[in-house]
């Protein structure tokens, strides 16, 4: 569609600021905010535009979407496998530098309940233990992590 000029304005501005490709999209009279971007499919062997939603486009600026909050978090279970995998991350790091806290959250999340790839991020965030360990865990990383973990013999086998 046909994009008001304010809009546009607002839109350049907001890429010098955030440096990041934008785009503004039109839906029931009101324009919001994307990060625009694409990744590689592997299955249709090309690029598929893949859209983040930053807020709302007002005269005035933007109006971020709110953050979600957690403030309650499961402790028992996870804090227990943390606290018996001293040994296991120390090895993790050894071996995977880069990407022992993604094995360490899929593994921990996959011990507690056998969750689909898509859900692991989620169940993660509910653990007390995602507060100390920082772990990259959508569908298409995971998917990733595994391919190069089960490609990666040398140090697989250490």
């Amino acid at each position: 569609g046909l994009v008001e000029d304010w809009v546009k304005k607002i839109v350049e501005e907001e890429r010098k600021k955030r440096n990041i490709p934008l785009e503004a999209k039109p839906l029931n009279g009101n324009y919001y905010l994307y990060h625009s971007t694409s990744r590689y499919d592997r299955n249709s062997k090309k690029a598929v535009k893949v859209s983040d939603y930053i807020g709302r486009i007002t005269r005035t600026g933007i109006i971020e979407k709110a953050k979600e909050i957690r403030s309650i978090y499961e402790y028992g279970n996870s804090a227990l496998v943390y606290s018996l995998s001293g040994d296991m991350i120390a090895r993790l790091q050894k071996y995977f530098p880069d990407r022992w806290p993604d094995l360490y959250a899929l593994s921990v999340v996959r011990l507690m309940d056998s969750v689909p790839l898509k859900s692991v991020k989620d169940r993660w965030e509910k653990l007390h233990v995602s507060r100390e360990i920082k772990a990259h865990l959508s569908q298409n990383t995971l998917t990733d992590l595994l391919m190069d973990i089960g490609s990666d013999m040398g140090a697989r086998d250490g």
